[in-house]
């Protein structure tokens, strides 16, 4: 539920949603009996009846607002809400010169219930009371798109592969076909000679000391 001071084309008003609901129950109504012995809507009135037609379908009209179209105006809605209201009442209350002494029947009952609907879904709506309707699209896209924007949410890098540490900012990659030092091995001196593969160190014998003359 959402507060809403003005109505915007797509999205769903509680109030007019429910006033919509009554029009219909109204319009529906005129085709059955009000009062027995077998009085429509249609039968019993001599005006009335047009007039509560053109109240449903003014409501109808309002409540087609997120729908596009637009021809209606919400304060003409609500006047014929109240208008569709006051008039079914007092038909119920004062019976209609065809309908002296008889009693009510169902379409009576469900002209009142429809009327009922009109007028608070009109009095809802003009609190400010809406209900905004979202499609998540999610659903209609894979798990792979909905897990990617997850991701990207998060703002998260994806990990390495093999778990494999990256290296150091500025670090020199070593040569191709280089071979790795031996662990602990202690690095030679810059400039130094490296001996030759198999050669034998020569070590240099003490003289021995002279002697005394």
């Amino acid at each position: 539920m959402s507060v809403a001071a003005n109505q915007r084309p797509g999205k769903l008003e509680v109030g007019w949603l429910l006033a919509g609901v009554g029009a219909i129950l109204l319009l529906i109504s005129l085709f059955l009996d009000w009062f027995e012995p077998g009085l429509t809507g249609w039968t019993v009135f001599e005006a009335l009846d047009l007039l509560l037609a053109a109240a449903a379908l003014t409501v109808l009209g309002v409540a087609a607002r997120p729908f596009g179209f637009t021809a209606v105006d919400e304060t003409a809605g609500r006047a014929a809400a109240a208008v569709a209201f006051v008039v079914v009442v007092s038909q119920l209350v004062n019976h209609p010169p065809a309908a002296t002494g008889a009693d009510i029947e169902v379409g009576g009952w469900l002209a009142l219930a429809g009327a009922l609907l009109m007028l608070v879904g009109a009095l809802l709506n003009h609190t400010g009371v809406s209900l905004a309707v979202v499609l998540d699209d999610s659903d209609r896209r894979g798990p792979v798109d909905a897990r990617d924007d997850a991701r990207d949410e998060r703002g998260s890098s994806p990990e390495p592969r093999g778990g494999a540490t990256p290296s150091a900012p500025g670090a020199t990659p070593p040569a191709p076909g280089a071979t790795p030092s031996a662990p602990g091995a202690t690095p030679s001196a810059p400039g130094a000679t490296p001996s030759a593969p198999g050669a034998t160190e020569q070590r240099t014998a003490p003289l021995p000391p002279e002697e005394s003359r």
